[in-house]
């Protein structure tokens, strides 16, 4: 069975992303908010809103008027690159969560599989939360 999004998921998302964005400015940048999340679905919103912010931040600070060594702005652009597979994955991993939540709560499922899928799940994000840790150390340098 395929996971399919429905109309609130994505409203949800987008309620976390804007809770985590106004984390990421109030603390600017100084704790992450990974590390403050609770849960592992805490940790994958606050991963990809870090990751978002971030994305929009290299964004403008790479815009064709910037100022910034073109060494440096490639730098930036690298970094987003090299998270995005990994927040991808994340993404995936989390749709596949929730699926075997869905199916365990249905009783199509069995707890070994529910803990195969976090498990992977914790280490995409792991991974994930490393690659965003680095690309928000090399934002904060082109500052």
């Amino acid at each position: 069975m395929r996971y399919r999004r429905r109309p609130w998921d994505l409203s949800v998302i987008w309620a976390m992303l804007a809770a985590v964005g106004v984390s990421v400015l109030v603390q600017s940048c100084a704790t992450s908010p990974v590390a403050q999340a609770e849960t592992l679905e805490q940790r994958v919103y606050a991963v990809y809103g870090t990751f978002v912010i971030m994305e929009e931040r290299v964004a403008t600070m790479v815009e064709e008027d910037s100022t910034l060594p073109r060494d440096v702005q490639l730098g930036m652009i690298r970094a987003v690159q090299a998270a995005e597979p990994a927040i991808d994955s994340m993404l995936a991993g989390y749709a596949s969560y929730l699926e075997a939540r869905a199916q365990f709560a249905a009783g199509m499922t069995n707890p070994e599989r529910i803990a195969v899928v976090t498990a992977n799940l914790a280490s995409w994000v792991e991974e994930a939360d490393g690659l965003v840790d680095s690309l928000r150390e090399v934002a904060r340098g082109g500052d």
